[in-house]
């Protein structure tokens, strides 16, 4: 059984906020430890696309972080990170739409025990000034949002996917560490957020 540690950043200042996005990372034993990486890593993630991020907007890892069991995905824990992690105040442009914007999918090459891959996905929602004429997203854009994804991976409390149970108390989740970060050109649009 894996120990793992779940972090999470809460995004504010736009239409149809509050939104979150939730990294977890692998403990060798010392949640802490993991948490303390992954947690400025987030950060660092954030801050390196903030000038992607509406103006006005802000992205705030929580210093709460929770201890998962990866077998039945019960929280055992909680506890805060060591330091509280700094604000990234988005400067990107004024106009934006506010359900859409990208995706980082998280690939670990890994299966389950049902043999399907394990990966995940980070839906970055809103950003503003990333679309080209087309409606894809620019190069640029791209290219900020790929090196950011991939400086994340790596080093303690690696960051990876957390595989829920199929069913509630069920016992087949699983962790997989991410080995890859891939952006695609392709615009995604959230329709979950009320407005």
């Amino acid at each position: 059984m894996a120990v793992i540690v779940k972090v999470q950043a809460q995004w504010q200042g736009f239409q149809g906020a509050p939104g979150y996005t939730n990294w977890y990372g692998l403990s060798d034993g010392d949640a802490a430890a993991a948490a303390n990486a992954l947690g400025p890593r987030m950060r660092t993630f954030f801050d390196s696309i903030k000038t992607l991020l509406p103006t006005g907007s802000t992205v705030k890892v929580q210093r709460l972080y929770q201890v998962i069991n990866s077998i039945n995905g019960l929280i055992t824990a909680e506890a805060n990170l060591a330091t509280d992690p700094t604000v990234a105040v988005g400067s990107g442009a004024s106009g934006y739409s506010a359900p859409s914007g990208a995706v980082v999918n998280w690939e670990t090459g890994l299966f389950n025990d049902k043999g399907h891959r394990v990966r995940g996905r980070s839906y970055l929602v809103p950003l503003s000034g990333i679309y080209d004429s087309e409606g894809s997203i620019t190069s640029t854009a791209l290219s900020t949002l790929q090196n950011a994804a991939t400086a994340a991976l790596g080093g303690t409390g690696s960051l990876g996917v957390f595989s829920k149970p199929t069913t509630k108390g069920g016992t087949d989740g699983v962790f997989r560490t991410a080995s890859g970060a891939i952006v695609h050109k392709r615009a995604c649009v959230l329709r979950s957020r009320r407005d």
